[in-house]
């Protein structure tokens, strides 16, 4: 058994290492272990004697072969293994599998052959899919065929697809520069002949390259007749002169090959009543796959009409005047449905377009057939197809920008109007996404919008989604791919942008995906073979004719990592450490993996003073119960039948996404028969829950408005009331819905709706976008301007509908926090600001404004009333005091600081006794009826020393036991649960983000917990 503490002045680089991990996720946070040696229970020697520490149950989760391996052996036994492997080789494989792949890319063809073999020796699957890849980048014209034999032998289907493809792309340059050409053998060359996909910039070349293989063996002119019937000569029509001529040169070049001549002499002079033979290819010309059009656009200073034609399969583009438009045209919408391309609204240089032209793919010699135009002028338009029919969204009609949405009956030739956007923009973009349709984006003619709206084809209402992107986006681009939804690029206001993002589902937030090579705005995408491809755009000086593409790995590297590590714990197998409870039972854990699920668990695990890291802690707070519930979570998923306890314990242990996982259970069980019984659990949870489940709405009118009336109901924001009644109404029949809605309108708070809006009756109507079921509903709205009428930005609980909802987290102080001047933008401020906890929300007190600006002064509380004293207002250094009693809403001066010490009682400062240490930038607080102070800046350097200042003896002490664990100032010195608490600080080399908590019993310093963020001139509440 072991303690777990940090001894005074231990900052090492271990220490950094683990609190980087803790900032990691995945395979990242595991690589930093293993650099650093944390955590290591397993030692593999490579063939040429050199060591490696890694971690045995994480190699486990990543190859079945390493877990037949380690499990061969018991915990207590010498856990060594040989690996045949050179170290160089090794060294790669394992930091592929702890997920620094990105070292595949510096290794050459050979290299990455010799990883792939070990890989493939050990069964590290995703490492010989990221070799495979890699060797598919390194493919050449002198190794492709060599490539493509040894992953048909090694049996990797993707590297031999991708050398094959390389070949066929590539034949034309392959056959007169690749020696391995010359030995391929017969049955393999005519493989490649037959394959419809071969690239060959004409037919004639065939012969050429048959020439070249044949003379290299004179054996091989018996196979002449078979490979001549591969050639794909057509008939004499479709036939060019050129060609014609470059047959006879290539026969006669080659006297061996004359027996060709009759074959030759038909293609060329094509006599009448030629007729291919039976072998040749009956569907003519080679032709790509997949080909793009560009049309139009914006190039060269002016809108163009022209057309390129992007051939997929050969990586080109060739200008092909059947597509170009009859008349210039940019900022429009151009999709294909049904083999017809469709081009309507953009601007032509002088005029907004409206016109929807058609060309038929199959009769495009008839051209562009012109059909009826939008109901408005529309450029910089969102374009989709959507339910097979086309979507009009948005745009510029040439005055405004507009929020209307029209949809093309191809069938009655005209164009319907559709319910309007909740937000006009312009430079927006639109996709299709699982049924729905997206609008990103855009710009509403004064600002870029961050917003995205989802239309609901069975409601035909457009809603805003949450949280808004993460950043503002015009001319951006929103496509499905991949089954997730995704923004690229854009304009953020000020400049371009090659940022990306896609939407999870299942969390409502946006995560940042690959950036876009190039910054562009006002560009094109496509899906194609599951890339996800760019197309041209403006970079913020000019067009661009630049395209890339994105091809999405492989989301699931191995097996579920939660399911593989339950196994792991429910048969312990693989622990590295244990877990005591305060009743003496042990859980065996996987330390690396706990650490990865809760950061808090982890650190206890941890020794940043020894090379070797604790294998057993106790937690004196957790009885066996609760340790077994907790351990579950990180392991697998809580059940409901304690749920209360399951969050209590992932709050207090950091335990990721425990409350999405309980939301889903909830989502699932949830029902009128046990919605009473976890009353208190709704009222905490209803705002989450009541979007994601149906079945809170068999609650009867009364119920739910008891409900909503309650005070420990949890809302984000009063408003959100509102969205949950008119949910609950619209799900009534129609004949009760509007005396349901005036039983649960008196539960709502209109007051605190008030405090949210600070009094601004023009973000009343903004509800009815961002709830658009409100639109249906007069009486609420009503209401809430007759309360802003009245309304005063002097909170009062006493007053009706401002009695505040308790948090799930109340503060003590009932006032809420005060912020009290300070530094803003270039000068400094003597705005005050309220926060209620209540309502979670910030506004101004003007009652509470100091009597001039003031920042870098000092600040303290006694009961009701707040004390500054000192500071700086840009020109002038104070040292007057005020103090404010909140509950009269009214600054009094006090008297002038003349050294340190404030008597209320007799209204003056008096000197008290000198620091033994200079300091700035320290801190301090009240603990046990002694002022400490510690760390801060003495004028040369940061200082890690701490001493209390005993206001009965008048008397500094220096604690040399509390020495800080390492120099700091800056940092947040406070009181936690009954013990002195660091956070943060600067080390005078980094911010810091750790946390300490003083143990008196041991006097020492132990390593608390760890912060998101690492901060320096902090305050805590």
């Amino acid at each position: 058994m072991a303690d777990v503490g940090l001894e005074p002045g231990c900052e090492s680089s271990r220490l950094q290492a683990f609190l980087k991990s803790g900032q990691q996720s995945g395979n990242l946070m595991y690589c930093t272990l293993r650099e650093a040696q944390i955590f290591c229970d397993a030692f593999l020697v490579s063939s040429d004697g050199h060591g490696f520490g890694v971690h045995r149950a994480f190699l486990a989760q990543k190859s079945m072969v390493m877990m037949r391996l380690f499990s061969e052996r018991n915990n207590n036994e010498n856990q060594v293994y040989k690996i045949d492997s050179t170290a160089a080789v090794l060294e790669i494989v394992l930091k592929c599998a702890y997920g620094k792949a990105e070292v595949l890319s510096l290794l050459g063809a050979q290299e990455a052959f010799d990883v792939l073999n070990v890989a493939q020796q050990y069964g590290f699957k995703v490492i010989e899919k990221s070799c495979c890849k890699v060797l598919q980048n390194r493919i050449t014209l002198q190794n492709c065929l060599h490539t493509m034999g040894t992953a048909t032998a090694l049996g990797k289907r993707e590297l031999k697809e991708a050398a094959e493809t390389f070949v066929l792309r590539n034949f034309d340059q392959l056959y007169t520069n690749s020696p391995e050409f010359l030995e391929l053998p017969f049955k393999e060359f005519e493989a490649l002949l037959m394959n419809k996909k071969l690239f060959v910039p004409e037919e004639a070349m065939l012969l050429d390259a048959m020439a070249h293989w044949m003379l290299h063996d004179p054996l091989r002119a018996r196979y002449s007749s078979n490979l001549l019937s591969l050639v794909k000569f057509w008939w004499h029509k479709q036939t060019t002169r050129g060609e014609r001529h470059r047959v006879k040169e290539i026969v006669l070049k080659y006297p061996r090959l004359w027996q060709w001549t009759d074959w030759a002499a038909a293609a060329c002079e094509g006599p009448p009543g030629f007729i291919p033979s039976p072998n040749t290819f009956p569907d003519g010309t080679r032709v790509p796959r997949t080909v793009i059009v560009a049309i139009g656009g914006w190039g060269d200073g002016a809108p163009t009409n022209t057309a390129e034609v992007f051939d997929y399969l050969n990586n080109s583009w060739k200008v092909d005047k059947r597509f170009a438009l009859e008349e210039r045209r940019a900022y429009h919408a151009c999709l294909v449905k049904d083999k017809k391309v469709y081009v309507y609204g953009g601007f032509d240089g002088s005029n907004f377009l409206s016109s929807l032209h058609v060309l038929d793919l199959d009769d495009i010699e008839a051209g562009w057939v012109e059909k009826t135009g939008m109901h408005h002028q529309r450029c910089y338009i969102a374009g989709c197809i959507f339910q097979d029919q086309l979507y009009a969204i948005g745009g510029l009609d040439g005055l405004v920008r507009i929020a209307t949405v029209e949809r093309f009956n191809e069938e009655l030739n005209q164009w319907e109007m559709m319910p309007d956007l909740c937000k006009a923009r312009s430079d927006a973009s639109a996709c299709d996404h699982k049924g729905n349709l997206y609008v990103a984006g855009g710009f509403d003619g004064h600002m870029v919008l961050h917003s995205v709206e989802v239309f609901n084809p069975d409601t035909k209402t457009w809603k805003l989604i949450q949280p808004y992107m993460s950043s503002a986006r015009s001319g951006l681009s929103i496509v499905s791919y991949s089954g997730r939804l995704f923004v690229l690029g854009g304009f953020d206001g000020t400049s371009r942008t090659s940022r990306s993002e896609w939407l999870d589902e299942t969390t409502s937030q946006w995560i940042q995906a690959p950036k876009l090579t190039f910054e562009r705005s006002n560009f094109s995408t496509k899906v194609i073979e599951g890339k996800l491809f760019v197309f041209g755009g403006y970079n913020g000086l000019r067009t661009v004719e630049t395209v890339e593409y994105f091809e999405e790995e492989d989301p699931k590297e191995s097996s579920d990592e939660d399911e593989f590590y339950q196994g792991l714990y429910k048969n312990h197998l693989l622990c590295d450490g244990t877990i005591v409870s305060s009743d003496g039972h042990s859980f065996p854990v996987h330390r690396a993996f706990v650490h990865h699920k809760s950061p808090f668990l982890g650190t206890l695990f941890f020794n940043p003073l020894g090379a070797k890291e604790l294998d057993q802690v106790k937690l004196k707070a957790l009885d066996s119960k609760d340790l077994m519930e907790c351990l579950t979570m990180v392991y697998s998923l809580p059940t409901l039948g304690n749920l209360e306890n399951c969050l209590r314990l992932a709050d207090k242990f950091l335990i990721k996404q425990v409350r999405v996982k309980c939301a889903k259970m909830l989502e699932s069980q949830l029902s009128a028969m046990n919605c009473i019984q976890t009353f208190t659990l709704a009222r905490k949870h209803l705002h989450e829950f009541y979007k994601i489940s149906n079945e809170w709405k068999q609650f009867s009118a009364s119920d739910l408005a008891n409900l909503l009336s309650s005070k420990w109901l949890y809302l984000p924001e009063e408003v959100q009331i509102l969205d949950i009644i008119a949910n609950y109404v619209l799900s009534q029949p129609k004949a009760k819905q509007i005396d349901c809605g005036k039983c649960l309108l008196t539960a709502v708070r209109f007051g605190l709706i008030c405090l949210n809006f600070s009094g601004n009756p023009e973000r009343v109507d903004a509800l009815k976008s961002l709830y658009p079921s409100l639109k249906l509903w007069t009486t609420w709205r009503h209401l809430l301007m007759e309360e802003l009428s009245g309304f005063s930005n002097e909170y009062s609980s006493l007053r009706p509908g401002y009695l505040p909802r308790m948090p799930r987290k109340v503060l003590a102080n009932r006032y809420g926090v005060l912020t009290i001047g300070g530094w803003s933008g270039d000068r400094s401020t003597n705005a005050t600001e309220a926060y209620d906890c209540g309502t979670d929300n910030w506004f101004q007190r003007p009652s509470y404004q100091l009597p001039h600006t003031l920042a870098y002064h000092g600040v303290a509380s006694l009961g009701t009333r707040v004390y500054i004293f000192g500071g700086f207002d840009g020109t002038n250094y104070y040292n007057s005091a005020y103090m404010l009693d909140v509950t009269k809403c009214q600054w009094k001066e006090v008297a002038c600081m003349s050294k340190l010490r404030y008597s209320e009682q007799h209204n003056q400062w008096s000197a008290i006794a000198k620091m033994h240490r200079h300091r700035s930038d320290a801190t301090a607080c009240a603990h046990q009826g002694k002022i400490f102070v510690a760390g801060g800046f003495d004028g040369e350097s940061s200082t890690d020393s701490v001493e209390f200042y005993d206001p009965q003896k008048n008397i500094w002490t220096v604690v040399s036991a509390m020495t800080l664990p390492s120099r700091v100032s800056g940092l947040c010195l406070t009181v936690w649960q009954g013990a002195l608490c660091t956070l943060g600080g600067f080390d005078s080399d980094t911010r810091l983000q750790s946390v300490y908590r003083w143990n008196e019993d041991a006097l020492r310093w132990e390593w608390e917990a760890m912060m998101l963020y690492p901060r320096q001139v902090l305050s805590t509440q």
